[in-house]
């Protein structure tokens, strides 16, 4: 999808009425916002599994648990896990809507 959306943008009339210039394609936009990124939040104990699975990690070094913050190594940004906000899990209260406000905000301090 987004390899899409630079071309359905036209901005030839921005460019021939005055001259504007884009200063990010994909490609540097990425790499900018992976630069600058901190966390990663899982949300649930699959998508957890799924990118320590991706990164050729042990499932054991790192175990999922609500609010487990891991260092993976040789990266610059920290793994957050949360459980998944779905139906089933906010009609038990395994998760509740401050439990999981309290996750964004330590995404953010």
């Amino acid at each position: 999808i987004a390899d899409s959306w630079p071309q359905s943008i036209d901005d030839s009339y921005a460019r021939n009425d005055w001259g504007w210039e884009p200063q990010y394609d994909l490609g540097k936009m990425t790499k900018e916002m992976m630069g600058n990124l901190k966390f990663v939040l899982a949300l649930g104990n699959l998508a957890h599994k799924q990118l320590i699975s991706s990164m050729k990690l042990r499932q054991t070094d790192f175990k999922f648990g609500h609010e487990t913050i891991h260092t993976l190594p040789d990266k610059d940004w920290k793994l957050m896990n949360s459980y998944h906000p779905s139906r089933y899990n906010i009609n038990t209260k395994r998760l509740t809507y401050q439990m999981f406000l309290e996750i964004i905000q330590k995404l953010t301090h």
